[in-house]
């Protein structure tokens, strides 16, 4: 099992954050940024990147 601060962990989630970036930046009028209250029966847990945009 990988620890959730591990340099493997830590780099995934800079690359996801590097991705959420690209994609706003290049919206070149608008952008929507939604997220879901519930999925498959279950409490959806927003992308962390909301919040930063």
């Amino acid at each position: 099992m990988i620890a959730d601060d591990s340099p493997i962990v830590l780099s995934g989630i800079a690359e996801e954050r590097r991705l959420v970036y690209v994609a706003i930046t290049r919206a070149q009028q608008q952008l929507f940024l939604t997220s879901i209250l519930r999925y498959q029966g279950t409490d959806a847990i927003p992308s962390r990147f909301l919040q930063e945009a």
